[in-house]
């Protein structure tokens, strides 16, 4: 079956535990060829000391995968120059809370904490538009 239109799409991901490139390299395959892409914005928060991000202790790296989306800049930078040659009209951005304290604990509730929390709601929920910002819908 495959999968129904949906309007304008936008991810927002607080430091996501998982990698970049790797993850959106198929982005253009999840609708039918001859349908419309509504991806609209990529928003990632990321952390290098997020404990579940940064893998402070390098032997889990081996045996939990890459997490390099929610903590590496460097890895931002590729997937966003990915995703921008696969989706030339998508927005991505990135939130850094590798500044606040709170954020070295990966609960939803040390983000929320952070200084810069309601940049990335913001991010997620407020779109740019020609006359301003708008909320999306």
């Amino acid at each position: 079956m495959p999968t129904p239109p949906q309007g304008d799409i936008v991810l927002g991901m607080l430091a996501p535990a998982i990698p970049g490139r790797n993850t959106f390299k198929d982005i253009n395959k999840t609708v039918p060829v001859n349908q419309t892409k509504f991806y609209n914005s990529i928003i990632v928060g990321c952390n290098k000391h997020d404990f579940a991000t940064s893998k402070v202790i390098r032997f889990f790296s081996r045996h939990f995968g890459s997490t390099s989306l929610g903590c590496d800049p460097s890895e931002i930078k590729h997937t966003e120059a990915t995703l921008h040659e696969l989706t030339p009209d998508i927005h991505f951005s990135a939130t850094n809370f590798s500044k606040d304290k709170e954020g070295r604990k990966h609960a939803i509730q040390s983000y929320m904490q952070c200084s810069h929390f309601d940049e990335f709601l913001k991010a997620v929920f407020i779109t740019p538009s020609k006359n301003g910002f708008s909320l999306k819908q």
